[in-house]
């Protein structure tokens, strides 16, 4: 990078045919455009030569303005002389421009061989940048406790529902004694008990001929012997 005085530039001095312009063509022309280009001239000094010529009311050909880099941040060449100086400060703030806002119009101009008069660098030098707040740190989120599954109630164990036994229906036995005719009994039954095949008249029906009045019959029953000799094997029963 090259000091360049841009407000002390001659606008007539280079021509395209390599002398100066002819009288009445000054203005700031492809001519000084490469010419600066050729002194290693950097973009912001191609762009403050552009405002100067402004600020002298010299024009600037169709063909610079087709070629002029982006503006610089501040218009260097407008308040005081060609540089950044305490005019440039005093009207920055004036238009509500933050220090940080001013540091940075002085710090490009330093980077890119601008001139920075000596009050404007003792500005600078005493309103350093500003510190940034620190970021409170950040507490992590506390992850609740998971909270264990509820374990389920034992479910009761169920007793089965006994059936009863079943009590067998009794079948009463008959009370002896009791058949009194024909009618009550069956084949072979008579008043007189049961007969036996060859006529014979034990009673064994319990009716009242047999235990009654007339008990005394009982002596024509068969005897021990006719037992024996197998009277009651042939009886019906």
């Amino acid at each position: 990078m090259t000091k360049i005085n841009l407000g002390a530039w001659d606008f007539n001095q280079y021509g395209m045919g390599g002398g100066k312009k002819a009288p009445g063509t000054k203005r700031y022309g492809q001519a000084d455009f490469e010419k600066l280009k050729s002194m290693g001239a950097t973009d912001a000094q191609l762009s403050l030569l552009a405002g100067v010529a402004n600020q002298k009311r010299i024009g600037i050909g169709q063909w610079v303005n087709n070629k002029l880099p982006a503006a610089n941040p501040w218009p260097y060449a407008k308040y005081g002389n060609w540089d950044m100086g305490m005019k440039d400060i005093n009207m920055a703030q004036a238009q509500g421009k933050s220090t940080g806002d001013i540091r940075g119009y002085i710090q490009h101009a330093m980077d890119n061989d601008i001139d920075v008069g000596s009050k404007a660098q003792d500005w600078f030098n005493n309103h350093p940048a500003a510190t940034p707040a620190a970021t409170p740190a950040t507490t992590p989120a506390t992850t609740p406790a998971a909270t264990p599954a509820a374990t389920p109630a034992a479910t009761p164990a169920t007793t089965p529902a006994t059936t009863p036994a079943t009590t067998p229906a009794t079948t009463p036995l008959p009370i002896p004694g009791t058949q009194t005719g024909q009618a009550n009994v069956g084949a072979g039954y008579n008043a007189l008990g049961i007969r036996s095949a060859t006529g014979g008249t034990a009673n064994t029906g319990g009716t009242g001929k047999t235990f009654g009045r007339n008990a005394k019959r009982r002596a024509t029953m068969p005897t021990q012997s006719q037992i024996t000799a197998g009277t009651f094997k042939n009886m019906t029963w």
